[in-house]
C-alpha cells in the first residue's frame, strides 16, 4: 500500500509540467522555440477547431451561394470571403492571441485547398477562381492563400503587438479595392504577373485600398 501511495505520489511530481504542456502548448526542441507563440494549446484546439469550421465554412459557403445562385461576380465573391475572414482574424487575435488565429487561418486554408482540389464546378472554388485568371485560375488561388499566410507570420514574428492592424487593413483594403477598380475604374494600369496572364490595375480600385 505504502509502495502504491509513493508511484502515485512520484507520478503526481513528475506529470505536472506534462500536464502543463497539455494545458498550454505542446513541447518544443530548442531550435524550433520560436514556434511557440504559434501554437494553440489542446483546450482552445478543442472550442477552436469547431468555432472556426462552422465560421469560414459559413464564409465559404457564403461566397459560393452568391457566385452559383446569385451569379454575382468573382470580384466581389472573392472579397466577400476575404473581408469576412481577415477581420475575423483580428478578432480573434484580439479576444484568444496569436493561436487563436492559427486556428482560424489553418481551417481557412484547409477549405480553399479542398475547393481547389473539388476544381471548376464547384461553388466556392468558382467563388475564389477569377475568369480572367485562365486558365491558371488554381494558382492565383494558391499564390494569394501562401502570400497571406507568409505575411501573417512575418507580422507576429516581427511586429507582434501590431500584426492585428495588419489584418484589418489587408481584409479591408484589398476587399474594397478589388470591386471598387471592378465597378468604377476608368485609369487603367498594367502590373506584374506570373504565368504570362495578362493583370491590370485602376487608379480608382487603388486609391480605394488607400483610403481604406
Amino acid at each position: 500500500m505504502v509502495q502504491n501511495v509513493h508511484w502515485f505520489q512520484v507520478c503526481a511530481d513528475t506529470d505536472t509540467s506534462v500536464l502543463q504542456d497539455y494545458e498550454g502548448t505542446m513541447w518544443l526542441p530548442e531550435t524550433l522555440a520560436w514556434l511557440e507563440p504559434f501554437l494553440p494549446g489542446w483546450r482552445m484546439l478543442v472550442v477552436g477547431v469547431p468555432a472556426a469550421v462552422l465560421y469560414s465554412g459559413a464564409a465559404a459557403a457564403l461566397a459560393g451561394w452568391l457566385r452559383s445562385h446569385c451569379k454575382v461576380r468573382v470580384p466581389y465573391t472573392r472579397k466577400v470571403f476575404h473581408f469576412t475572414i481577415m477581420s475575423a482574424a483580428g478578432v480573434a487575435h484580439l479576444a484568444w492571441g496569436l493561436p487563436g488565429v492559427v486556428i482560424l487561418g489553418s481551417v481557412t486554408a484547409l477549405l480553399m485547398i479542398l475547393a481547389v482540389v473539388k476544381g471548376s464546378g464547384f461553388p466556392f472554388y468558382e467563388a475564389m477562381a477569377r475568369p480572367s485568371d485562365a486558365p491558371h485560375r488554381t494558382l492565383f488561388i494558391l499564390i494569394p492563400l501562401t502570400t497571406t499566410a507568409l505575411g501573417g507570420v512575418l507580422a507576429n514574428l516581427l511586429f507582434s503587438p501590431f500584426a492585428p492592424i495588419g489584418y484589418m487593413v489587408t481584409g479591408w483594403g484589398d476587399a474594397v479595392g478589388e470591386p471598387a477598380g471592378t465597378r468604377w475604374g476608368k485609369h487603367r494600369y498594367r502590373v506584374p504577373s506570373l504565368a504570362g496572364v495578362t493583370a491590370t490595375r485602376s487608379l480608382e480600385g487603388s486609391g480605394a485600398v488607400f483610403v481604406a
